[in-house]
């Protein structure tokens, strides 16, 4: 018994500093393991970050040069040197064109130096009301030789801009505004896509 008992004693004490040493060895084990985890999770975040800066940056790249090629097309400069504004039929010509050949454009119209529309075609034919626009921003800083870009609205076609921009003569005379209402959806079905 007293063998039994000696022996039980000296393993309890065995089996207890076992233990300490298991723990001992354990917390550093336990820590660097938290700590390459927490590491691991940060590198992750800071990646997903990296990869979501680099998709916002193309798809302002994609937007800024839809606007620009937008702007491009309604930045008129006519062949003449007078400072008469373009014809009537003229006008009219133009503005069809330019509902043709470009899909995101919902309204185009002249504008006079007054601030008067002259001509106005809008996408599906609807009805057309000329309009004084003299106080409006977009007549306002056209007429001074400057792009104009509005806020985007929305409506059930879709978001909207209104881009505006000062038609030039040969000599560089402004004799005219050229307005567009454009529907941004094709921008959005693409940012969209990238997602």
């Amino acid at each position: 018994k007293t063998f039994f008992f000696k022996h039980f004693l000296g393993s309890r004490r065995q089996i207890k500093f076992i233990l300490v040493v298991i723990i001992l060895a354990s917390v550093p084990v336990f820590v660097l393991g938290v700590t390459a985890i927490y590491l691991i999770d940060l590198s992750h975040r800071r990646d997903v970050s990296n990869l979501e800066m680099s998709l916002i940056d193309q798809e302002t790249g994609e937007v800024r040069k839809f606007l620009a090629d937008t702007l491009g097309i309604i930045e008129l400069r006519v062949g003449f040197i007078q400072k008469s504004e373009i014809e009537i039929s003229q006008q009219q010509f133009l503005l069809e064109g330019l509902l043709e050949e470009n899909p995101a454009f919902e309204e185009v119209s002249f504008i006079s130096l007054e601030g008067i529309e002259t001509a106005k075609k809008i996408r599906g034919g609807g009805e057309i009301e000329l309009q004084n626009v003299s106080q409006l921003p977009k007549f306002k800083k056209a007429k001074d030789g400057k792009n104009f870009i509005g806020e985007i609205g929305h409506t059930l076609a879709g978001p909207i801009l209104t881009l505006a921009a000062p038609v030039k003569n040969r000599n560089g005379d402004i004799i005219q505004i050229l307005s567009a209402e454009i529907n941004l959806r094709q921008i959005v079905t693409v940012t969209e896509a990238q997602k």
